[in-house]
């Protein structure tokens, strides 16, 4: 079963294509950091209004739709639902907030259709291409010419709008070609960010982990962060956690400061801080985690730890390869954390009869999946695996303990 690709499941296609959009917000930032076409924007909001909504220092903004399309489907013409459906958010949000938003974008991996200027009127009312620059010339739908014409009020009805509504939205849409659905990521590795000084030094596993860690901000804010006020007020105020739109911004200034981080990482990469849980390799089969484990009875366990343990390892490593003192900064705040949770609940674990590790652990991981899920700046937005990766280095630190202490060296 595990060895066998499942081509039934579309959960992972799904997901990709959430990352698109992301990975279509982090572009957006690096051009305005770059002022491409002359657009700085200073804030980019995710899922708050739009797909993405670029934020101008004017307070105006521009709204970005962004959709994908299986190539072979052929390009977008204008009796596309996903198409029609995404001119009604734009006429929406035009009736909502007037000129306030200066520019409506539609952006996909796949092209619209174009047509020949001899082709036959049906043809033409097909074509989105040609509908936007036929309004772009014009100021009354009746100048359209006849094929556009037809076009255009098919879309009129589709979107249940009056002509001029219509017409002054389109006037302000455009089309945006984004990267291949499958290659975002290496269209970012390999074109986006070396135009960038700050990352020209770099490796392209470096840039591999850099472009991740600049799409999990747009993952972030794309979802509902909880908020520190979302507890407090009336439930009318909140959205699922979320009190204020900050929260599903993405601060250019943001952007700019984990490219310099990346830049600083090259000077700072791969050097640990003395007693720092990843300054040294790991013991080979990590017998005193194994040992401590099954001295309080948690011999299943010994399996996820270690992994846990390894994926911990690695990426505490790779975040000193960005930027050591951040690393360093988080890597302590973990263990902070992670100590703190199992200094408390030894306490009442340790006073049941032994092997009392089974339910130091249940009580451990109910604490650790509250805080990820309720607490995550407190863990560096960091899941609960990650945190018992930490409590596993720990563990091979002899910082904690499943059972009494015992004398590790001389276990058999």
């Amino acid at each position: 079963m595990i060895e066998n690709i499942d081509h039934t499941d579309p959960g992972d296609e799904t997901l990709q294509r959430y990352r698109y959009q992301h990975a279509y917000g982090v572009m957006l930032a690096l051009g305005a950091l770059r002022g491409t076409g002359g657009i700085e924007f200073i804030g980019i909001y995710c899922e708050h209004h739009e797909d993405l909504l670029g934020e101008l220092a004017s307070g105006r903004t521009h709204a970005f739709q962004v959709k994908t399309r299986k190539k072979e489907l052929g390009y977008w013409t204008l009796t596309e639902k996903a198409l029609v459906k995404s001119i009604r958010r734009f006429i929406d949000l035009h009736q909502a907030h007037g000129a306030e938003v200066e520019r409506f974008v539609f952006v996909s991996n796949t092209e619209l259709r174009e047509v020949e200027a001899d082709a036959k009127d049906e043809i033409k009312a097909t074509s989105p291409k040609l509908l936007l620059d036929a309004c772009r010339r014009c100021t009354d739908p009746a100048d359209l010419p006849a094929g556009v014409a037809v076009g255009f009020e098919k879309l009129r009805a589709a979107c249940k709008c009056d002509a001029a509504t219509l017409l002054t939205v389109l006037k302000r849409t455009e089309f945006a070609l984004g990267p291949d659905l499958f290659g975002f990521e290496a269209e970012l590795i390999a074109d986006v960010l070396p135009s960038h000084a700050e990352c020209t030094h770099m490796t392209p596993g470096q840039l591999r982990r850099l472009v991740r860690e600049l799409v999990e901000q747009f993952t972030h804010a794309s979802g509902l962060p909880v908020d520190a006020d979302a507890r407090v007020l009336p439930g009318g105020d909140v959205k699922r956690g979320v009190t204020m739109p900050r929260t599903k911004r993405v601060a250019i200034a943001d952007i700019a400061t984990t490219l310099s981080r990346a830049r600083s990482g090259r000077r700072g990469s791969g050097v640990a801080l003395e007693g720092d849980l990843a300054s040294s390799p790991l013991r080979d089969g990590h017998q005193v985690l194994v040992k401590k484990l099954e001295a309080g009875g948690l011999e299943e366990q010994v399996t996820s730890m270690k992994r846990r343990l390894l994926s911990a390892f690695e990426w505490v490593r790779e975040q000193q390869q960005i930027d050591i003192a951040v690393a360093t900064e988080d890597l302590r705040q973990l263990e902070s954390i992670v100590e703190g949770v199992y200094a408390d609940e030894h306490v009442t674990a340790s006073q049941l009869p032994p092997p009392w590790g089974k339910q130091l652990y249940v009580a451990i991981r109910d604490e650790f999946r509250r805080i990820a899920a309720e607490e995550q700046s407190k863990v560096c937005n960091q899941d609960s695996d990650r945190l018992f990766g930490i409590l596993g280095l720990l563990t091979e630190d002899c910082r904690i303990w499943w059972s009494p202490r015992f004398d590790v060296k001389a276990a058999s």
